[in-house]
């Protein structure tokens, strides 16, 4: 039976990658852009939906059906769990993260609610940002119509751009997982090498040091992404940078104005905020697909032709970590293994998942902590 959480009307693939599949040119292509969302949904409907579309459906294999029941069984299993954690994320998003950025407003120098609120940020970002633009946001649809502009607020302010989030993250991290069509992988070079197949500058020997500092500043420089014009429409110019003067505007002159202190420790004080949530998100990435005991594959033009493929080069090419406290706070991204077979599932439900996977592949990247995983990127860093 299918999971009443995961309908079709949540297809977490989402409208948008559907569009862009008809678009595409190549049928490989068509069908690559499925491999990231498939997981847990009604197949049959899948397959129906495609050939309305006209578009190319995903190859069904015995893994896939597999790995499909599982996720189905753990999701009706624990289905209150996963709904009272939908609940809570709601109660952050709506209520709890605009009552610490307001009252910041008044109060900039207050320490317990400024780290509230870069706590909530951190669990916004993985857990509501996340989840909704990879389709997996999951309430009450009449309901979450109704209030999903405080989302789409809250994303344009302080997170990035929704659309170019989607296609360097959702149509190219998900489908080449560390391969050389990935984006997110390999956009830091030549600053970070991360993979021994891009060439070596002498500065790389000492990226372990200095890595760190620009993982401290990740969040304020992604808000640049925002302003470039080039392949744009003007309506989404404008937005950009309307968003992007908003954003000063709450973080750093509303305080300044409000909160009665300098200009000067306003911006001080907003550089302070973001200084350890941009190296925490950063870590969260960077840790789940840098390991000494990753990149397993030799050539990174690897097409990927088949699901079984799909789930060999997740399983190699991402890692693990935690439990069950750290997967409901960061949204089930220390799953990496986990959320790329299944983007838009519920961290409750990947925590329980990731049991099945670890006694399932030989090859399954694990470590217990979140210092185990970083301390594997540190050397990885120097290695490289």
């Amino acid at each position: 039976m299918i999971c009443p959480l995961f309908t079709y009307e949540n297809h977490p693939a989402g409208q948008q990658v559907i569009e862009n599949a008809k678009h595409m040119k190549h049928k490989e292509d068509q069908y690559l852009l499925f491999l990231s969302s498939h997981l847990h949904t009604d197949y049959t409907k899948v397959k129906a939906m495609c050939e309305k579309k006209g578009i190319v459906a995903p190859i069904d294999s015995q893994t896939f059906s597999e790995l499909n029941a599982v996720l189905h069984r753990i999701c009706e299993q624990h289905k209150s769990e996963i709904q009272l954690h939908e609940f809570f994320s709601l109660v952050v998003g709506l209520l709890v993260l605009p009552s610490s950025m307001i009252y910041r407003i008044y109060n900039p120098c207050h320490l317990i609610n400024t780290v509230l609120m870069m706590v909530c940020i951190v669990y916004y970002s993985f857990n509501v940002f996340h989840m909704r633009h990879h389709k997996g946001f999951l309430f009450n649809k009449q309901f979450y119509d109704r209030v999903s502009f405080v989302f789409d607020i809250i994303d344009n302010l302080f997170m990035r751009e929704t659309s170019q989030w989607i296609d360097h993250h959702q149509l190219s991290h998900h489908i080449y997982t560390n391969l050389n069509d990935d984006y997110d992988y390999y956009s830091k070079y030549p600053v970070i090498r991360y993979d021994v197949v891009q060439p070596k500058l002498w500065f790389h020997n000492y990226q372990h040091i200095y890595v760190f500092m620009i993982y401290c500043v990740n969040e304020i420089v992604r808000l640049l992404d925002k302003l470039p014009i080039r392949g744009r429409k003007i309506g989404v110019i404008v937005k950009n940078y309307i968003c992007f003067i908003g954003h000063y505007t709450v973080m750093i002159y509303l305080p300044y104005v409000f909160g009665c202190i300098s200009l000067y420790n306003a911006i001080c004080l907003y550089i302070a905020c973001y200084i350890p949530s941009s190296l925490v998100m950063a870590l969260l990435f960077q840790i789940s697909h840098n390991h000494a005991t990753m990149n397993h594959i030799v050539d990174k033009t690897t097409k990927i032709t088949s699901f079984d493929q799909f789930v060999d080069v997740q399983i190699k090419e991402s890692i693990s970590w935690g439990g069950l406290w750290s997967s409901i706070m960061f949204g089930g991204i220390n799953y990496q293994t986990e959320h790329h077979l299944a983007p838009a599932c519920s961290p409750i439900a990947l925590h329980y998942f990731h049991f099945y996977l670890k006694k399932k592949y030989k090859q399954y990247n694990y470590v217990p902590t979140f210092a185990d995983a970083c301390l594997n990127l540190y050397r990885n860093l120097k290695k490289q």
